[in-house]
């Protein structure tokens, strides 16, 4: 039993069960792996996302391996899903990504569908820092767009009898001796599990439709409409609030006492407070843990902590 979850396009998702056997009638897929693992992710039909199959071991479900399992996703209606354990800081690197991707596998760009940052979907792949997502992660999500094209135009080729050489793709299709397919009927009842081929080349820039140009970023009509859930709106069952409460050492220089600044935290100094959890003493550090957030930030104002003197 294959574990799947239903997404919206804002990545809400909700569980669902689907077998291997629902998931070939369903339509199939075509993804490139890093290894011969299985697939990170995968559409089915118009929305189920199969789970990584193999999480590494560890208190935290990130998939297995240092590299991304899956990369590129086809689903039965021809969407294209790329995947990338980066996230999206306000910088745009999710449409970026969609143009890279679109470019590489010769798709509409509305076609595409980029997941990033999804402890359950994505491999870690260190901080997104500066310009890394780009130069470098975005690199293998190209190559195995590429490849999956590739991949699409043999099916095809078998399918007709036709010389691969002689078939092109454009937004969508494999096209050639008078014939047209989309990818997602290439893809359906396709079950390939292929290495990435890190040799693959990619289109020259004389090719490219979307990368270099101006397109509407997909997280900006969210954020105007103030639909858009931040990490701030997230609500979850008994979940707590904390908030840090901090040495006065503003501008701090090497001189400072830190790490060995911490005195004592008078307790009792919040015990009238409604909601108090825990406070949290760990070394220099002091912590409050309550209810709500309003509890925490009015407990991390009127904790008495004493903290050694600096002449900075």
């Amino acid at each position: 039993m294959f574990g799947f979850k239903t997404t919206s396009r804002d990545d809400q998702p909700g569980t669902v069960q689907l077998t291997r056997r629902q998931l070939l009638k369903t339509g199939g897929m075509i993804m490139v792996s890093a290894a011969a693992t299985g697939p990170l992710a995968i559409l089915a039909g118009t929305g189920p996302l199969l789970h990584p199959p193999t999480p590494a071991q560890g208190p935290f479900p990130v998939p297995a391996g240092t590299l991304v399992d899956s990369f590129i996703a086809i689903s039965a209606d021809g969407d294209v899903i790329g995947f990338n354990g980066h996230v999206d800081l306000g910088t745009g690197v999710r449409t970026a990504i969609g143009q890279l991707v679109a470019d590489e596998i010769e798709t509409d760009i509305a076609r595409v569908r980029i997941i990033l940052g999804h402890t359950t979907r994505t491999p870690d792949l260190g901080p997104t820092i500066a310009s890394d997502t780009i130069q470098n992660t975005s690199t293998p999500m190209r190559q195995a767009a590429r490849q999956v094209r590739q991949l699409l135009i043999n099916l095809a080729s078998e399918r007709w009898s036709v010389p691969a050489a002689q078939l092109r793709t454009e937004n969508g299709f494999v096209i050639g001796a008078g014939k047209r397919l989309s990818y997602g009927e290439l893809a359906a009842g396709q079950d390939l599990h292929i290495d990435l081929d890190q040799h693959m080349p990619l289109r020259s820039s004389k090719e490219h439709k979307y990368i270099g140009q101006s397109v509407p970023r997909v997280d900006i009509p969210n954020k105007v409409l103030g639909a858009l859930t931040y990490v701030h709106d997230v609500r979850l069952p008994g979940m707590l609030h904390g908030r840090v409460v901090r040495p006065p050492y503003t501008g701090a220089d090497h001189t400072a006492p830190l790490g060995d600044s911490l005195i004592s935290v008078d307790h009792d100094s919040i015990k009238h407070l409604p909601g108090i959890v825990k406070v949290v003493v760990q070394g220099d550090f002091v912590g409050i843990v309550a209810e709500r957030e309003e509890q925490a930030i009015a407990a991390m104002h009127q904790l008495k902590v004493q903290w050694k003197e600096w002449a900075g």
